[in-house]
């Protein structure tokens, strides 16, 4: 039998991850990284990011690139591609995993917050 590695190469991909600072999106680098991808994460916690970036690339050996990224920000958005593209030359895939915290139905979450998921909607599709 196949081990996942053997099953699935990711050497010379470039993966965007954003949510990169949260759980799922740490793992999911992690995982990725460990199949061979150049990790990108995003995410609004840029201290976190970063630290979580350079952990994966010491554990795997493989580059990766930790950005502050607000995905409700075109521009920040725009630089995050750009900084890709100028870092591995490439995008082979993006994870989207942006979120905003706890699970908490829409009919709780306070006017900012609800402002914020919907103006990410549209990103949520395109990236």
């Amino acid at each position: 039998m196949k081990t996942i590695q053997q099953l699935f190469d990711f050497h010379h991909k470039t993966i965007i991850i954003s949510g990169g600072a949260g759980a799922i999106g740490s793992e999911a680098a992690r995982f990725l990284s460990s199949l061979g991808g150049n990790i990108v994460l995003a995410d609004l916690n840029e201290d976190k990011v970063k630290q979580i970036a350079a952990d994966i690339e010491k554990e795997t050996g493989n580059t990766t690139l930790g950005m502050k990224t607000d995905f409700t920000d075109e521009t920040q958005i725009a630089a995050l591609v750009d900084a890709t593209i100028a870092k591995f030359g490439k995008i082979s895939a993006v994870v989207n995993n942006v979120g905003w915290g706890a699970n908490t139905p829409y009919g709780n979450l306070p006017p900012k917050k609800w402002s914020m998921r919907i103006s990410s909607i549209p990103w949520d599709l395109i990236i």
